[in-house]
């Protein structure tokens, strides 16, 4: 299998709280994710700036910028990456789902969550990611400039 499918996934996490981007961190490397941590949108444009990820994972409320803000503001800036969100507001979820995914945010996982399935759901998001770079076509031609005359 190529280094496509087998390089090592970068992941970004970004929490105002230290315990959850230890917590999570520590189960996101045993499943074989490389981890960056960041605790605030600010400090993860610096990183973001300097270096390259497959992967975001953002809290939704962070003092400054509110997650939505900081992966809209990153997706922009960084389409190809995969951006999932964290919510510990139970009560907002379908709301803060319908406001991401209009930001191409493709997962929104309530707090508390299961650390497991966000590992298996990073993985398999950046596997789908690199699949369709592989198989996409290198150049595309026109019909009528294919015809042979």
């Amino acid at each position: 299998m190529s280094n496509l499918l087998t390089n090592p996934i970068r992941v970004l996490l970004v929490d105002d709280e230290p315990a959850i981007l230890r917590s999570l961190g520590r189960v996101l490397t045993e499943h074989g994710l490389s981890i960056e941590t960041s605790i605030c949108a600010a400090e993860a444009d610096a990183i973001l700036n300097h270096y390259e990820f497959d992967v975001v994972v953002c809290d939704h409320n962070m003092p400054g910028r509110t997650g939505l803000e900081f992966l809209a503001e990153t997706k922009e800036k960084r389409p190809e990456l995969v951006t999932m969100m964290l919510s510990g507001q139970i009560s907002g979820i379908s709301v803060a789902e319908d406001w991401a995914s209009e930001i191409g945010v493709h997962t929104v996982f309530a707090k508390p969550f299961d650390a497991t399935a966000i590992a298996e759901k990073v993985k398999s998001a950046v596997r789908e990611k690199r699949l369709e770079a592989k198989t996409e076509p290198l150049f595309l031609v026109d019909e009528a400039e294919a015809e042979v005359t």
